[in-house]
């Protein structure tokens, strides 16, 4: 086994009980007819956010910054596995950017559904980090926790698919975060989304005071427009994902901030599905709406019911 002569920077490895297999969420505003898959069933899921195409070195142009990773891509994989490589990145620059708080990584079996028991070699100087992995589809993890608690508006985050080819040397993926985006209404997503509410149904939420919904929500710098949809959502025992879209009422860009919409009254088995996205100049995702619930779980994805 091929040992590398310095020291590397070692992040534990967790499994996520909230984690499910990752959903695609569009890099634009979703069409109307776009299938909306509820993430409160029975927690909060993670869903996999837009990333950078995974890209295979061909002409050995290493091209990072870390003096480490370096001369481990020098030196080369160990027999049968492939260094997956890249930077950390918001809105297209090194976290470091933003923040001198390091990240925290781990890796997931796709294939298995477990995480990976491996090494992470992360430089914080230049925000470059590097895996050592064997052919197969991972998810890379990456989020940074700024507040007490994760999710916590204001941390970033990020869920990376990667695939590694038999025989493959060196793969190059970058990990876009995206930052959590503070709701302040119609809830606040700095508390648990489900304080002092008890789901009896599958499609209880909690029910508003009126069918006129606000929506504010506050500024992310890097942003020049945000991506908001609803859409209603009917419970239905007799299908296998027993969710049906009933109707999209709001799927646009804006650049304010607020909203305020009137809804229909929700039938018994109904309830409205919420995404929120904060869109970059090029195009790119900069910052996303998550809620978290008072059992540890999250998802992407705000439900509510109006009378």
């Amino acid at each position: 086994m091929k040992r590398y002569a310095f020291l590397t920077f070692t992040v534990s490895l967790m499994v996520m009980t909230a984690c499910a297999a990752p959903a695609q969420i569009p890099s634009t505003v979703a069409p109307a007819q776009t299938q909306i898959v509820p993430t409160l069933e029975p927690t909060l899921t993670l869903t996999r956010l837009p990333i950078a195409t995974s890209i295979q070195d061909t002409n050995g142009a290493f091209n990072v910054k870390s003096e480490s990773i370096m001369r481990i891509l020098e030196q080369g994989p160990e027999a049968g596995k492939c260094l997956v490589y890249g930077v950390v990145r918001f809105a297209g620059q090194p976290i470091i950017t933003y923040t001198d708080v390091p990240p925290e990584l781990w890796v997931r079996d796709e294939n298995a559904g477990n995480s990976v028991d491996t090494e992470v070699v992360y430089d914080h100087l230049y925000g470059e980090y590097l895996y050592s992995l064997r052919a197969g589809t991972y998810g890379i993890s990456a989020k940074v926790v700024l507040g007490g608690s994760y999710p916590t508006p204001g941390d970033y985050t990020s869920f990376t698919q990667v695939t590694v080819e038999e025989g493959q040397p060196t793969l190059t993926q970058d990990l876009a975060l995206t930052r959590i985006i503070h709701l302040a209404s119609p809830f606040d997503n700095m508390e648990p989304w489900d304080i002092g509410f008890e789901r009896k149904r599958p499609w209880d939420t909690p029910l508003l005071e009126s069918n006129k919904v606000l929506f504010s929500w506050d500024v992310i710098q890097e942003a020049s427009a945000y991506s908001l949809t609803i859409t209603e959502i009917q419970y239905n025992p007799e299908k296998n994902l027993q969710w049906d879209n009933v109707q999209t009422y709001f799927d646009k860009s804006i650049t304010e901030t607020r909203l305020e919409i009137e809804l229909p009254s929700s039938p018994e088995d109904h309830f409205y599905s919420a995404r929120l996205y904060a869109i970059g100049p090029m195009g790119n995702h900069v910052g996303s709406l998550m809620i978290r619930l008072k059992n540890g779980g999250f998802g992407w994805d705000l439900r509510f019911r109006v009378p």
